[in-house]
């Protein structure tokens, strides 16, 4: 009997001592998680004290003993949090990448002349404590993001509001903005180190909107970490907040919440939602490989001999394929691509050509040429393209030729007068293409006559397509009420094209989201002309150009009044997130209604 005492005692003993020691785990974890935080802070800001400010030499003594106490750290963490996890593969498996990273940084801070002297030996540019230190700063940056919109979407208060995927899409982008106007605000973003919260707001907005309207000379205002900078926004912003963010979730291995991933598919147009992290790794993987094709071709095949140094050149085709690619219209140069050794550089402008089109199709349309080039030519299989693809690329390219008609005609003997024929032909096709979406100019548009303004203005107008880098009221938009109004014309009471029929839903948006724009334009249109200086057609023309994320001007950009700079910013904004999807932000779901009323007709 005693024995049997001493056991239950003896097991009851284990099982306090077993629930001690994972309380102590779980403690230690949870500690651990917010150690990582302050230590992803930590290393943050002395990358922006150090990127932004100029610190004096007693305290940049002390900012530079950082990064090593952040490797150490990282180093601390991964070796801990592997120590302490129950299911050590798991864990291992869906942080293999900051793991390899870790053990890299082990052997670099146990053996560093070794590790210098083997990375030095394959490239003297590469420095491994140096690019361990960024990669570790953008992969952190990444996880605070991801947290605080995790954060965000678990409140209870948001929850209990039912925020909208909408919503969300419009706080990131307001988020990314507001940080991006900060940052160029940095001492060692300018020349002169200034610049005022308004011009930075614009110009941020500009960047992550994709739009390209400045208000100051990007090449003679912003130093090199300026336009870095810009770089990034305009690359943030080109793809998404939502969908790096996203990307990095499914990357590194975490939980995500619904309404990120409803966002987002809504946002790309994904049908189903468990195709959704094929669908995000597709549109990070295709942005940036079509963005590097795009540099290195800018690089080697454009005539880029007035730029000296090789680093220069590096840097003016990594910024122009990316700019181009995500329909920024952002340009190095004072004359953006007017320049002199530019404006006719056939190459150079058949790639950026190119990359606009590649942006502007959208990511829907770039997966299903991909798919119908791979099974038709690859694989003798005959798969055809979606219908979206189809209107797509029949209206874009009806459009592009369109344009490049009217402007051949009506500039010839204008702004093309100094042009042989073939550098007619290439400056209306070009002009043509960066009109609807990307704002790229080799021409002075000052100089352009009014007819062809018109022309430019309904181009930009409606834009690119949906799920892509552009804005307006998209191709698809444009064509199905063109075809809907073919069918009342002809008396049919549906839409039908390629044997197909499209819904009555997508008809419904597409007349709001025309309705939508020409209020908003409206809007934004009558405040500037109450505010600013400027003709009428200058004004629509800077309305449109801004709701459209387009980027071309009149020229009344750098002369517009502070409240001028804020009434295109919030234009910019709501064009980038789209007219409906900003209305839908505003306005709370309704619950569906299981009731109908008597139907009652109109007059039309």
């Amino acid at each position: 009997m005693s024995k049997l005492t001493l056991n239950i005692k003896d097991g009851s003993g284990k099982s306090q001592a077993h629930e001690k020691r994972e309380l102590l785990r779980d403690s230690l974890i949870r500690y651990s998680r917010i150690f990582i935080a302050l230590l992803a802070v930590t290393a943050l800001i002395s990358m922006i004290a150090d990127f932004g400010f100029y610190l004096k030499e007693d305290i940049r003594e002390y900012t530079s003993l950082l990064p090593g106490a952040v490797l150490y750290g990282f180093s601390f963490y991964y070796i801990l949090r592997v120590a302490l996890e129950r299911d050590r593969v798991a864990f291992v498996k869906s942080h293999r990448i900051e793991l390899l990273l870790i053990g890299f940084i082990i052997i670099y801070l146990l053996f560093p002349q070794l590790v210098s002297g083997i990375v030095f030996s394959i490239n003297p540019m590469l420095n491994p404590k140096t690019l361990t230190y960024v990669y570790l700063i953008i992969t952190q940056a990444l996880a605070i993001i991801t947290l605080l919109l995790e954060a965000i979407n678990q409140s209870k208060k948001l929850i209990n509001r039912r925020i909208q995927p909408a919503m969300l899409l419009m706080m990131s982008f307001i988020t990314l903005i507001t940080i991006g106007a900060l940052l160029l605000m940095m001492p060692k973003s300018t020349f002169g180190g200034h610049i005022s919260f308004v011009d930075a707001l614009f110009t941020s907005a500009s960047a992550v909107t994709v739009t390209g309207l400045t208000v100051v000379d990007t090449e003679g205002f912003f130093t090199y970490n300026g336009k870095l900078i810009i770089l990034g926004l305009i690359q943030t912003g080109g793809l998404g907040i939502m969908t790096l963010t996203t990307f990095f979730a499914f990357s590194s291995g975490k939980s995500y919440n619904l309404k990120e991933y409803v966002a987002v598919q809504e946002m790309f147009g994904e049908e189903n939602i468990s195709g959704l992290k094929r669908l995000v790794y597709q549109i990070v993987g295709l942005t940036f490989l079509i963005e590097f094709i795009g540099a290195l071709l800018i690089f080697y095949s454009a005539d880029l001999s007035f730029i000296s140094s090789t680093k220069g050149k590096v840097f003016f085709s990594v910024f122009h394929s990316v700019s181009a690619f995500c329909n920024a219209g952002f340009s190095l140069l004072s004359q953006n691509l007017a320049h002199k050794d530019l404006f006719v550089n056939f190459p150079f402008l058949l790639i950026i050509m190119c990359l606009i089109i590649a942006g502007g199709l959208g990511f829907p349309v770039l997966r299903d040429i991909r798919k119908v080039f791979v099974n038709n030519v690859l694989n003798k299989n005959n798969i055809q393209f979606k219908l979206h693809s189809r209107l797509v690329l029949i209206t874009s390219t009806a459009l592009i030729l369109i344009g490049a008609i009217f402007y051949f005609v009506l500039e010839n003997n204008n702004s093309l007068n100094d042009q042989n024929t073939f550098q007619q032909l290439l400056t209306s096709v070009f002009q043509s293409v960066t009109t609807r979406t990307a704002g790229f100019n080799t021409v002075d548009f000052t100089k352009i006559s009014l007819p062809v303004i018109f022309i430019i203005i309904v181009l930009m107008w409606i834009g690119g397509s949906p799920a892509s880098t552009g804005a307006g009221i998209k191709t698809t938009a444009f064509s199905i009420s063109l075809l809907n109004l073919f069918a009342i014309a002809k008396g049919k009471d549906r839409v039908e094209i390629f044997k197909k029929r499209i819904s009555s839903s997508d008809i419904s948006r597409s007349f709001s989201t025309i309705i939508l724009s020409m209020i908003y334009i409206s809007i934004a249109t009558f405040l500037l002309l109450l505010s600013e200086n400027a003709s009428f057609e200058k004004i629509l023309f800077e309305v449109i150009s801004a709701s459209s994320t387009v980027g071309l001007s009149l020229g009344i950009t750098p002369e517009l009044t502070s409240f001028g700079k804020l009434i295109v910013t919030a234009t910019m904004f709501i064009g980038r997130i789209g007219f409906l999807t900003f209305t839908l932000a505003l306005f709370k779901r309704m619950d569906v209604h299981l009731y109908d009323y008597v139907e009652e007709k109109i007059i039309i």
